[in-house]
C-alpha cells in the first residue's frame, strides 16, 4: 500500500526538521571549531613568545656564567700565585703580583676607564632592583585602590600616593637605563 499524501507530507516535514537540527548542529560544530582554532593559534603564539623568553634567559645565563668563570679564573690564579709571610707582629700577610692587582682593579673598580667586564651581571642586578621597585608600585596601587571614599583628606592622600607611584616608575626606568650604559 502506497502512503497517502498526508503521510508523505508528515515524513517530509519530519525530514526537514531533522535536516534543520543537523544544520544547527553543524553551525554549532563550526563555531566550536573556530573557537578551538583561535585557541590553538593563541597557544602557539604564547608558545613562540615563551620560546623567545627562554632563549633570552639561556643567553643571559651563558653571559653570567662567562663572567663568573672569568672571576673564578682570576681568583684561582691569585690563590695559586700569592706569597704568604708573617711580619714581626706575627700577622699573616699575602703578597699578590701587581699584574693581578691591576686586573682586580679592572674588574672591581667601576670608576676606571676600562670597559665594564660585568655588563651581564650589572644588567641582571639592575633588572632585579627595578622589579623590586615595581613590586612597591603594586603595593602603592593596592593602597590607592583600597582607599575608602570616606577616608580623611582623601584628595591629599590620593595625590600623594599617585605621586609616589609616578616617582617609583621613573626610578625603575632610571635603574634600567643605568644598566644599559
Amino acid at each position: 500500500m502506497k502512503p497517502s499524501y498526508e503521510e508523505l507530507e508528515k515524513k517530509c516535514a519530519l525530514q526537514q526538521s531533522k535536516l534543520a537540527a543537523i544544520n544547527e548542529l553543524m553551525n554549532v560544530v563550526e563555531k566550536a571549531s573556530d573557537i578551538a582554532k583561535a585557541g590553538i593559534e593563541e597557544l602557539q603564539s604564547q608558545n613562540a613568545d615563551m620560546a623567545v623568553q627562554l632563549a633570552n634567559a639561556e643567553s643571559k645565563c651563558r653571559e653570567l656564567a662567562a663572567e663568573n668563570g672569568q672571576m673564578l679564573r682570576l681568583l684561582t690564579d691569585i690563590s695559586e700565585n700569592h706569597d704568604e709571610y708573617v711580619n714581626a707582629d706575627e700577622y699573616l700577610y699575602a703578597g699578590v703580583p701587581m699584574d693581578y692587582v691591576s686586573e682586580i682593579n679592572t674588574y672591581v673598580s667601576r670608576d676606571v676607564d676600562a670597559e665594564n667586564p660585568f655588563k651581564a651581571t650589572d644588567s641582571f642586578l639592575a633588572e632585579v632592583r627595578a622589579q623590586g621597585v615595581e613590586r612597591m608600585i603594586e603595593v602603592k596601587q593596592q593602597q590607592l585602590d583600597g582607599m575608602h571614599p570616606d577616608t580623611f583628606a582623601i584628595g591629599a592622600v590620593w595625590d600623594s600616593i599617585r605621586r609616589d607611584i609616578y616617582e617609583l616608575k621613573v626610578f625603575a626606568e632610571i635603574l634600567r637605563q643605568e644598566a644599559a650604559q
